[in-house]
């Protein structure tokens, strides 16, 4: 079937819309602790740290809008994919008989990754402003962004 003749999603499963609305909370919530940041860093910042934390290149603290803005559009295009889950590519032939299936899982994949990818983003800005090591947050992103990944897919398959 192709993407034109696939049916529409019938709105968000209440997981799903949790798991997004967690994911642009944390979002808005990074954003906003950058901004009252941003005043007290120093005008040059670590922008890229080694596997152990420590600093390994620095730039003009700006750079830090650059990173919140792209977290910004990718937050807000991950909600609206999950909105709209019809429009996405998937493992598997989506028909009449899997597509509210495959929509809910693709739906929900997509909010475990909007969620991990804030915890990553968290992780980089209380990094980048405190110069603490933050492996929680990077484990945390990284579960939620494979382990989401893996478990989507499977769950696909498995739905078709």
């Amino acid at each position: 079937m192709s993407r034109s003749e696939r049916p529409k999603a019938e709105g968000m499963c209440a997981a799903a819309a949790t798991l997004i609305g967690v994911g642009l909370l944390m979002t808005l919530a990074g954003l906003i602790y950058l901004l009252v940041s941003y005043p007290s860093l120093p005008e040059v910042i670590p922008t890229h740290f080694g596997i152990h934390g420590e600093p390994d290149a620095w730039g003009p603290r700006g750079s830090l809008i650059g990173l919140g803005l792209v977290w910004l559009l990718l937050s807000v295009l991950v909600a609206g994919l999950a909105r709209y889950p019809h429009v996405a590519n998937y493992p598997v032939e989506v028909t009449g008989q899997n597509a509210a299936r495959l929509y809910r899982i693709a739906s929900q994949l997509l909010g475990t990754t909007l969620l991990g990818v804030s915890a990553l983003m968290w992780g980089i800005l209380r990094l980048t402003v405190t110069g603490t090591p933050q492996t929680p947050l990077f484990v945390i992103g990284l579960v939620l962004l494979i382990g989401g990944i893996i478990v989507g897919l499977v769950r696909m398959v498995r739905a078709r």
